[in-house]
């Protein structure tokens, strides 16, 4: 039965899941944050807007687990997403796996939560996958200001609220058509 050396391997959770985050960069001090998360669990979406209410949900995310589960959170472009999680989880080697410098193509949380690269996986933009893959929901590219300074406390529009879904509801699409 296998090999007996070897751990035994968590058990997948049968659910596409996503997790991305929407920054503001501070041209005066040349510094990027954080200021809204989205997650998608299965058909729901959960929304924060800091970094400890992110590390809330991941910490009753793990408790609702069994020890020998695991939950599969895919993210757009992990490399960027790990900039910011390195600063609030202290990764082992062991947890992160690189395919080269600053490429990181998964990475593990609370040996509970695994988070892997789509980019990677499709080796297209989040919009040209869910393209391909016939997606109903899709990016809503060309409508998001970038350059506007967005902070934790400041109120999002709409139509911003819907650009920040879409990407989460898009990417798990994607995924579960695949």
């Amino acid at each position: 039965k296998g090999n007996p050396g070897k751990r035994e391997r968590p058990i997948p959770i049968d659910m596409v899941c996503a997790f991305d985050i929407e920054t503001t960069y501070l041209p005066d001090i040349e510094q990027s944050f954080m200021y809204v998360w989205q997650f998608q669990l299965g058909d729901h979406t959960i929304m924060g807007r800091t970094w400890e209410e992110f590390m809330d949900l991941l910490m009753q995310i793990r408790t609702g687990l069994k020890t020998t589960e695991r939950l599969i959170v895919y993210v757009h472009n992990l490399s960027y997403e790990f900039q910011f999680l390195r600063g609030i989880y202290p990764f082992t080697e062991k947890e992160v796996f690189c395919m080269d410098r600053r490429k990181i193509a998964r990475c593990e949380m609370y040996n509970a939560i695994e988070f892997k690269c789509s980019y990677i996986h499709s080796n297209m933009s989040l919009d040209e996958y869910c393209k391909k893959m016939g997606c109903e929901i899709r990016k809503l590219t060309g409508t998001f200001d970038y350059d506007k300074i967005r902070y934790p406390w400041t109120p999002i529009t709409k139509s911003e609220l819907m650009y920040c879904i879409n990407d989460v509801k898009s990417l798990v699409e994607a995924l579960a058509k695949e």
